[in-house]
C-alpha cells in the first residue's frame, strides 16, 4: 500500500510538472494546443470572466474550476486545477492592470455633454446627396449623419426635423431621444475597451442605447430622453471612479483566491 501511495504521489508530481511546462514554456500539448492557449481561448469566449479578471476582482481558484470543466467538455482533456490557475494568473497579470489603466486614463480625461430633444431619421442612402446639398441644414442645433451599406441614419434636433424630412423625402422617425456625447482625449482612438466599458456600464443600469456612433474623439450615445439624466449621472460616476484609478496608476493584479 505504501508503495502504491508513493507511485500515486509521484504520478501527481509528474502531472503538475508537465502542466507547469505547458504553461511556462508553451510546450505543445497533444493533440491540439497547450493548457495556456486553451485557458486563454476559454477566457476570451467569456466576456464576464475576462472583465472581472481585468478588474482584478475574480477568485482564480473558482475560475480555474470553471475553465477546467469547460476544457474537459469541449476538448476532452483533463488539465490539473493548479495548471489552469497558473495560466489564469499569468493571463491576469499580463492583460489586467495595464489595459484597465489605459482605459482609466482615457475616461479620466473625458467630458460629457447632453443634447436633449433630438430625433432619429432612418432613410435610404440615396437621400444623402440631397441632404448634403442643403447648406442651411448644417446650421441645425445638432446634426449627425451616418451611412451604412443600405441606409442612412440622421440624428437631428427636433426643431430642425421637418427640414430634414423635406430634404430627404421622408423616412422612419424616432422621436423623444437625447444625444449623450463623451468628448475624450486622442488616445481613445488606440485604446481598446473604452466603448465596451461604457456600454456595459449603461447596461448594468438598465439603460438601452438606441444608437452609438464614434466620430474621431467623440462618442455619441443616442438614447431615450427620459433616461438621459440617469445615463449622464451614471457615466459621470464612472468617469470620476476612473479618475481615481488613473491617479493611482491604474495597475493591479488579480487576487489569487482560495
Amino acid at each position: 500500500m505504501a508503495a502504491l501511495g508513493i507511485i500515486r504521489w509521484g504520478a501527481r508530481r509528474v502531472t503538475l510538472i508537465m502542466d507547469w511546462l505547458h504553461v511556462e514554456l508553451g510546450c505543445a500539448l497533444p493533440p491540439r494546443a497547450s493548457i495556456a492557449s486553451l485557458v486563454r481561448e476559454a477566457v476570451e469566449r467569456d466576456p464576464c470572466l475576462w472583465y472581472c479578471m481585468r478588474e482584478g476582482i475574480v477568485n482564480l481558484s473558482a475560475a480555474a474550476r470553471r475553465i477546467s470543466s469547460r476544457i474537459e467538455e469541449e476538448w476532452g482533456l483533463k488539465p490539473s486545477l493548479a495548471a489552469v490557475k497558473m495560466a489564469l494568473s499569468r493571463l491576469a497579470r499580463s492583460r489586467g492592470g495595464g489595459g484597465l489603466g489605459r482605459i482609466a486614463r482615457v475616461l479620466a480625461g473625458s467630458t460629457l455633454v447632453i443634447q436633449d430633444r433630438v430625433a432619429v431619421v432612418t432613410t435610404g442612402r440615396e437621400a444623402l446627396p440631397r441632404l448634403l446639398s442643403e447648406a442651411r441644414l448644417w446650421e441645425a442645433r445638432f446634426l449627425q449623419v451616418t451611412q451604412s451599406l443600405r441606409a442612412a441614419s440622421i440624428v437631428v434636433s427636433e426643431e430642425d426635423l421637418d427640414r430634414i424630412l423635406e430634404a430627404t423625402g421622408g423616412g422612419e422617425v424616432l422621436r423623444g431621444q437625447a444625444a449623450l456625447i463623451m468628448i475624450s482625449p486622442p488616445e481613445i482612438v488606440s485604446t481598446p475597451g473604452v466603448v465596451a466599458l461604457i456600454t456595459s456600464y449603461l447596461d448594468f443600469h438598465g439603460i438601452n442605447i438606441t444608437q452609438i456612433i464614434s466620430c474621431s474623439t467623440d462618442t455619441i450615445i443616442v438614447l431615450d430622453s427620459g433616461r438621459a439624466t440617469e445615463a449622464f449621472k451614471a457615466l459621470h460616476t464612472l468617469i470620476q471612479s476612473m479618475s481615481g484609478l488613473a491617479g493611482a496608476g491604474g495597475e493591479g493584479e488579480a487576487p489569487e483566491g482560495q
